[in-house]
C-alpha cells in the first residue's frame, strides 16, 4: 500500500456555444456561477467581440452562465447548465436593456 494519498480530483467537462452578439458590442464576459458553492464565479472568459461563440471549462456541476459586457450590463444568461462532460447550450435568455 502507497503511503501517500491523493486528493479526489473533480471531474472537468466544457461548455460551449455558438451565440453570436453584435460587433457593436465589445469586451464580452461569459462568467460561470457556481449553483452548488454560493454562486461563486468559477470561470471567466473575456472576448474582444463575441462574433464565433465561446467555451468555458468548468469542473462537474451546476452553473449559470452570464455574459456582460464592457459597463458589465447583463446581456445573456443560461440558467441551470448542467455540466457533466462537453455540453453544448442553445439559446439563452436575453436580458431587456
Amino acid at each position: 500500500m502507497q503511503g501517500c494519498s491523493k486528493a479526489q480530483e473533480i471531474p472537468a467537462g466544457k461548455v460551449t456555444s455558438v451565440l453570436s452578439l453584435s460587433p457593436s458590442i465589445h469586451n464580452v464576459t461569459v462568467s460561470a456561477r457556481d449553483l452548488d458553492e454560493n454562486r461563486e464565479v468559477t470561470n471567466t472568459e473575456t472576448y474582444p467581440v463575441l462574433d464565433h461563440g465561446f467555451a468555458l471549462d468548468l469542473p462537474f456541476g451546476h452553473y449559470d452562465i452570464e455574459l456582460t459586457d464592457e459597463t458589465n450590463a447583463m446581456l445573456a444568461r443560461y440558467l441551470d447548465v448542467v455540466v457533466d462532460g462537453e455540453v453544448t447550450v442553445d439559446a439563452p435568455t436575453f436580458e431587456q436593456r
